[in-house]
């Protein structure tokens, strides 16, 4: 290895340590904090569900993208302990929710890969619905189409059990990795989410427009409802419900927003309107 190479080598290997440390402690400091956004049937526009988004609010430097610490967490295995409290603090809140009898069927909670190698998922799920009282209908887990098949075995073992809880499964960023149409059969996932690529290229690619065809058909033959992740505008929200899709996720409807904010909203009864015409905050 050259002299420049060893020394971006150490120099990358520093920075991770350093924000891994730095990311164990704002676990220990409370500086990890739940987003939610929510999931609008495209028909009638009620909230279905909402997803809890981690985000890192550092006392000094602000909000620290996901981006930037997620992989870190994952390398050095903090991710299992950021993962378990992130379901923590999902079925925590999502308990209050019911209590209030707010309308929501659940709360989704996206599981990284890793953890199915860390930790025992099925467990850690069972033991949260527990702690909070919670119905198993309530929790949701979101699982990407690379975790699927990254480990085939294992996670299907785990979505398996799951399932047999009465846990709602969607596999996140579909189209984004490579599964088989069998394997996707083959796994008992409940709802299927299209990768935002599809819907960004949507208004201006009969292409993509087809291939968002073909996946709600194929979806919906599964018995799978389709969400359409990255929903800005009203014209992408048009042309999904007429290509059958069903559920929207994006900022047409709401940005992420803190817990507090989440609960204003839904005692309305109503999330806030997009700021201009094409949706965008």
């Amino acid at each position: 290895m050259a002299t420049g190479e060893a020394q971006r080598f150490i120099q990358d290997v520093q920075a991770t340590a350093s924000l891994a440390a730095r990311l164990r402690h704002a676990l220990d400091a409370g500086e990890l904090v739940l987003f939610y956004q929510p999931q609008v049937d495209l028909r009638t526009g009620e909230v279905r569900s909402l997803e809890a988004l981690l985000r890192w609010r550092h006392p000094r430097e602000g909000f620290i993208p996901p981006a930037r610490f997620i992989p870190v967490a994952e390398a050095t295995g903090l991710i299992a302990a950021i993962g378990a409290w992130v379901l923590d603090a999902a079925c925590r809140q999502m308990r209050e929710w019911v209590r209030e009898g707010l309308k929501l069927e659940s709360v989704y909670v996206n599981v990284s890969p890793r953890q199915f190698a860390l930790q025992d998922v099925v467990a850690m799920v069972e033991e949260a619905l527990a702690r909070h009282a919670l119905a198993p209908s309530r929790l949701g887990l979101e699982i990407t189409e690379s975790a699927a098949v990254s480990q085939p075995v294992q996670v299907e073992q785990a979505l398996l059990q799951l399932r047999m809880l009465g846990v709602p499964l969607a596999m996140d960023d579909f189209g984004a990795g490579h599964s088989s149409l069998l394997r996707l059969a083959a796994l008992p996932f409940d709802h299927l989410k299209l990768d935002c690529a599809f819907v960004r290229e949507m208004p201006n690619s009969p292409m993509h427009q087809a291939l968002v065809r073909g996946i709600v058909d194929m979806a919906h033959v599964l018995g799978m409802p389709t969400i359409a992740e990255g929903v800005e505008t009203p014209q992408q929200r048009d042309l999904l419900l007429r290509l059958g899709c069903d559920l929207g996720q994006g900022y047409l409807f709401a940005r992420p927003a803190p817990a507090h904010t989440a609960t204003v909203w839904l005692r309305a009864g109503r999330f806030p309107a997009p700021k201009n015409e094409d949706g965008a905050g």
